[in-house]
């Protein structure tokens, strides 16, 4: 049965059951199984819809498991669509309500490393490694996405390639190449090593995956035979899907891979869109190593920078913060904006703090004047 006919069959047993409180448990056993079976899908909005509905059952009934339930896929929504600053608050929530797996952790350490934030990482990636020694739950898998990058980060290519390719398989089944996908982290690195043969393994790998995510596939096709056509279907399917970290890489492969042809008027659009995504992203680690990889094959790139962001005052809120504080100036409460950012009441309640804080404010009453303030100066 594919993705698509579980979820269909699922959401007929829920609306059987809709209304029926003594059911209530099934009801969220089915939701937490439309939620896993989501993950396989690229739609990755479709996911953030049926977060919102986990956690808004499992507030209702004062479920912890749910609530951490929630959080979890949250957390993967908010990598997908890269808001790592949410993410980390979502990834600390399910920790602290006792998510069991490793999931969350390592998509924000994850985010944090390309961010080159190796402080903000490191409760993260303790979380990862205290997981790793067993297998269940994605623990060892996750536990080689994180150590991968590290080495990366560290110009350990080979190894951090041996973290992903482990003898006769991945590290992690195709589940998680919707998620973060260790197919291409490894394509990426047995290229730029000149890999063939782990290159052809992975492609054949790939090929008996009947459900392998569309974008992972055409990525790794592309890749492989150094077709910029297949690139450019699955930066197409990336950001059709939302899939910010996913479109940033393929754009970056295709104009790499149109450059070291000579085509550097074709290429050039491909990386401005890598460049200016990884700077929407904050991946300052991925901005650099873009930057000279690109320069390397005469494609210089404008420094795009940007202002050091004050510690105080309106100009000193993050993206987020501006937009939750905009929102509480138009009368809307946490829940409300939590619903509306498809996050939880815990990581908008995070954010109020920090608004108030950097505006040495101390009622959401001084928000209030404050944004409005801002928008007449404008």
């Amino acid at each position: 049965m594919s993705v698509e006919d579980r979820l269909r069959c699922l959401d007929r047993r829920l609306a059987g059951l809709e209304g029926q409180r003594e059911l209530l448990s099934q009801r969220l056993q089915l939701l937490a199984a439309a939620a896993e079976q989501a993950i396989l899908d690229p739609r990755s909005g479709d996911f953030a819809d049926g977060a919102a509905r986990v956690r808004a059952i499992a507030e209702k009934a004062g479920s912890h498991h749910f609530r951490a339930l929630a959080a979890w896929a949250t957390a993967i929504c908010l990598f997908q669509r890269g808001a790592w600053d949410d993410l980390f608050i979502e990834a600390s929530t399910a920790h602290e309500l006792g998510w069991t797996t490793s999931m969350p952790a390592a998509l924000a350490a994850l985010a944090a490393l390309h961010r080159d934030d190796e402080p903000r990482a490191e409760p993260y990636i303790q979380r990862v490694a205290a997981r790793h020694p067993g297998t269940a739950n994605g623990g060892r898998a996750c536990w080689a996405w994180v150590r991968s990058l590290q080495l990366r980060r560290a110009g350990h290519d080979q190894e951090a390639l041996e973290q992903l390719v482990t003898g006769e398989s991945l590290a992690g089944d195709g589940r998680y190449d919707g998620i973060y996908s260790p197919r291409v982290q490894a394509a990426r690195l047995a290229v730029s090593l000149g890999d063939q043969q782990t290159l052809q393994q992975i492609l054949a790998w790939s090929h008996n995956r009947g459900d392998l995510h569309p974008g992972v596939r055409a990525h790794c096709q592309g890749l492989a035979s150094r077709d910029p056509a297949r690139l450019a279907q699955a930066a197409g399917i990336y950001q059709a899907a939302g899939q910010k970290p996913q479109l940033a890489e393929a754009a970056e492969d295709l104009g790499l891979l149109l450059a070291q042809r000579g085509d550097q008027a074709t290429a050039r659009p491909h990386m401005t869109q890598a460049i200016r995504l990884y700077q929407d992203l904050g991946a300052s680690w991925d901005l650099h190593r873009a930057r000279a990889r690109f320069r390397a094959h005469g494609l210089s790139t404008h420094p795009y920078m940007t202002r050091r962001r004050p510690a105080t005052g309106w100009h000193s809120l993050t993206r987020t913060e501006t937009r939750i504080a905009h929102l509480v100036a138009q009368g809307q409460s946490n829940p409300q904006i939590a619903r509306g950012l498809y996050v939880s009441r815990r990581t908008v309640e995070t954010h109020v703090s920090h608004i108030l804080t950097k505006l040495g404010v101390r009622s959401r009453v001084d928000i209030v004047r404050l944004a409005h303030a801002a928008s007449e100066n404008h």
